[in-house]
């Protein structure tokens, strides 16, 4: 199958990637081009992704361009119409992130430090796109791989959401509910509360893939140790029952199978506390730690930036 790279000029040929699908699309290798890939776009295609494509291209993150999937062209059918775009294609060093989640991983070789390395680098990532303007609302362990080496890098960037020109370019299809901070749960159309989202929205759904990769489990598990039954991880999250919290006002203790909360610095302990206990409320969300914040706690707390192969 043939596609045109509209900017380069040239037809590519390209094939699917059988393990490489998504929920708006799906990736293709490309013939002779290597470090190169294509992510296209299921039908129909959203009506905003010429202008998103054409406004990212022109507009790239460059002090993360290595570390990002990001808009490189646009490709487009033989009629010219637009299927999707050409993008950086990791190496096989690169892993799926979830694999960090797993207990035998962290047993063998994905030690704390190599853990506090992985969430600052995702943190330093979020706080570049927010000085160039963009946020991460889709923000989650799937759009992420990470290497041995510590190494982590973001995909799916094209998801990301801005504003040209007092336009909103959205971001509508989100794949995971639990990691959004709870004012944007109150509907489950998405589009209708893009224009609630800023920095500190994405710091929640930040914060919570921090807790997850040095804790292994979501901030808001917890085993109810109260009377009748308990409830969803999301009304959990829309109710701020944090079960990690030092003085617990609720029937909920952290779950068994999770890091010991105490082997965190106090520090660290602190900004966790920042966002789901004194910045849960919509009022209040400017206490949250930035990503800014996060990837100098990070930095500073003694572990070091692994370079990117």
């Amino acid at each position: 199958m043939y596609w045109t790279l509209r900017y380069a000029n040239r037809d590519i040929q390209v094939s699917p990637i059988s393990t490489a699908i998504g929920g708006e699309g799906q990736i293709y290798s490309i013939n002779r081009m290597r470090g190169r890939s294509v992510k296209s776009y299921f039908d129909p295609v959203p009506s905003d992704t010429e202008p998103r494509l054409e406004y990212l291209i022109a507009n790239p993150p460059s002090s993360i361009a290595k570390q990002v999937a990001w808009p490189l062209d646009i490709v487009e059918t033989g009629n010219c119409e637009v299927k999707g775009y050409l993008q950086k294609h990791f190496p096989p060093a690169f892993q799926p992130y979830t694999i960090l989640m797993s207990s035998e991983i962290r047993r063998r070789w994905a030690t704390a430090t190599f853990l506090h390395r992985a969430a600052q680098q995702i943190a330093f990532l979020i706080a570049e796109l927010h000085a160039n303007d963009y946020l991460f609302p889709d923000l989650h362990s799937e759009q992420l791989l990470v290497a041995r080496n510590g190494s982590v890098v973001l995909i799916d960037a094209a998801s990301c959401q801005f504003s040209v020109n007092n336009t909103l370019f959205p971001c509508v299809r989100i794949r995971d509910q639990d990691n959004h901070a709870p004012e944007l749960l109150h509907g489950i159309n998405w589009a209708e509360v893009a224009p609630d989202r800023n920095q500190y929205t994405d710091a929640w759904s930040l914060t919570v893939l921090v807790f997850l990769t040095l804790m292994g489990c979501h901030p808001f598990d917890g085993i109810h140790i109260g009377p009748g039954d308990g409830l969803s991880r999301k009304d959990r999250v829309k109710q701020g029952i944090f079960p990690f919290e030092h003085k617990p006002t609720h029937d909920y203790r952290p779950p068994k199978h999770a890091q010991p909360y105490r082997r965190l610095s106090p520090e660290i302990r602190e900004f966790f506390d920042r966002c789901f206990v004194d910045g849960h409320s919509k009022d209040k969300a400017r206490l949250r730690p930035t990503a800014t914040e996060w990837s100098d706690l990070l930095r500073h707390s003694g572990y070091s930036v692994a370079p990117t192969p």
